[in-house]
C-alpha cells in the first residue's frame, strides 16, 4: 500500500510541476489585455504587487514588461 501512495504522490507532484512551468506564459497573457504581448504600467495596475516592482521587472526601461523581463525576475536574475 505505501509503494501505491509513493506512486501516486510522484505522479501527482509531477503534473504540479508541469502545470508551474506552463503557468509564466498563460499568466502572462492573462495580464496583457491588449494581447500586444508585453505589459504597460496600466496593465500592471490591476495587480498591486506586479505594479510596485514595474520599474524593477522592466529591465530595458522602455515602459513595458515582456513576458522573458518578467520570467527573469522571477528567476532572480534581475535581482
Amino acid at each position: 500500500m505505501h509503494r501505491v501512495t509513493f506512486v501516486v504522490a510522484v505522479c501527482l507532484a509531477t503534473m504540479a510541476a508541469v502545470a508551474t512551468a506552463a503557468a509564466p506564459e498563460q499568466r502572462f497573457e492573462k495580464l496583457d489585455t491588449n494581447s500586444d504581448g508585453r505589459l504597460s504600467r496600466e496593465e500592471a495596475a490591476a495587480y498591486p504587487e506586479l505594479a510596485k516592482q514595474f520599474a524593477k521587472i522592466d529591465a530595458n526601461k522602455d515602459g513595458f514588461i515582456s513576458l522573458d523581463e518578467l520570467t527573469a525576475k522571477r528567476s532572480g536574475i534581475c535581482g
